[in-house]
């Protein structure tokens, strides 16, 4: 039986998981490298590593998913 505690721990960090844990999306290989450049920190440990980042994408690639996800992610568990 999974522990709920425990998932969202291991979702704070990564946005895959949360996304297809407590969402049930799962993203394309594209959408998770991007998501979680998003969420990597300095060495600090608190800022973020990339200020800007860029996405080069086709139609219907899922950059807008993959956007509100992120946001949705840092939202909730930041």
């Amino acid at each position: 039986m999974p522990n709920l505690l425990e998932d969202l721990q291991a979702g704070r960090q990564d946005p895959v998981f949360f996304a297809e844990r407590f969402l049930g999306i799962r993203m394309n290989p594209g959408q998770q490298r991007w998501a979680l450049a998003c969420v990597e920190r300095a060495d600090n440990g608190w800022s973020p590593k990339y200020l800007t980042t860029v996405v080069s994408a086709g139609n219907r690639a899922g950059k807008t998913l993959a956007m509100a996800l992120v946001i949705f992610h840092s939202a909730l568990l930041s």
